[in-house]
C-alpha cells in the first residue's frame, strides 16, 4: 500500500513537472507556427494516440445505446471547450511569458468551484474559498504591472482558464456514464478538426 502511494505521488509530481515545462515549449512553438496550427498538430497526435489505446482496450466490449450517446455527447462538448481553451492559451502565449501563462492557466482550479457555485448551485467549503482568495491575490501580484494594467496575452490566457474550468466540469458530468477513453479520443479529435 505504501509503495502504491509513493508511486502515485511520484506520477503526480512528474505530471506537474511535464505540464509546467510544456509552457516553455508552447511559447517557443508559437514563434515558429501559428497558434491554431500548433493546436491542431498537437491534438492530432493526441487523438491518434488515444484512439489507438481506446480501440485496443475496448475491443469486443458491448455497450448500451445510451452509454454510447453519452460518450459521444460528452466527447463533443468537452472537445469544444478544450478547443477554445487551448487556442486562447496559444494566442495568449504570443503576448505573455510562459510563467505567467502557466500561473493564469492554473487558475482554472479556482474557477471550477466558483462556476459550480454560481451556475450549478454546488456548495463549497471555507478552505476552497480561502484557496480562491490566495489564487486571486497571487494572480494580481504576478500579472498587474506598475501602471495597474493587464496585458492582452494575460486576458486571452484567463479566458483559457475559464474554458478549461468548463471542460473539467463537463468531464465531471459526462465521464461517470461514458467510456472515458473514447470520450477523450472524441474530445481530442474535435480539437484537432476545429483548430
Amino acid at each position: 500500500m505504501r509503495n502504491n502511494k509513493l508511486l502515485g505521488n511520484f506520477i503526480l509530481l512528474m505530471t506537474a513537472f511535464i505540464w509546467g515545462m510544456s509552457f516553455a515549449f508552447q511559447k517557443e512553438g508559437v514563434t515558429a507556427i501559428a497558434p491554431f496550427t500548433f493546436g491542431a498538430s498537437r491534438c492530432t497526435l493526441s487523438a491518434i494516440s488515444v484512439w489507438i489505446v481506446a480501440l485496443l482496450f475496448e475491443r469486443g466490449k458491448t455497450r448500451t445505446t445510451e452509454y454510447k450517446k453519452t460518450t459521444i455527447k460528452g466527447g463533443i462538448i468537452c472537445g469544444v471547450f478544450l478547443t477554445i481553451a487551448c487556442n486562447l492559451q496559444q494566442i495568449g502565449l504570443v503576448q505573455t511569458s510562459a510563467g505567467k501563462g502557466a500561473f493564469i492557466t492554473a487558475l482554472y482550479m479556482l474557477l471550477i468551484p466558483i462556476i459550480g457555485v454560481l451556475f450549478l448551485k454546488q456548495k463549497i467549503g471555507k478552505r476552497a474559498w480561502f484557496a480562491v482568495a490566495i489564487g486571486v491575490a497571487g494572480m494580481y501580484l504576478l500579472c498587474i504591472s506598475n501602471d495597474f494594467s493587464v496585458g492582452g496575452g494575460d486576458i486571452y490566457v484567463l479566458g483559457c482558464a475559464v474554458f478549461f474550468a468548463l471542460q473539467m466540469l463537463a468531464v465531471d458530468k459526462y465521464a461517470p456514464n461514458a467510456n472515458p477513453l473514447f470520450m477523450s479520443a472524441i474530445q481530442f479529435t474535435m480539437n484537432a478538426v476545429i483548430s
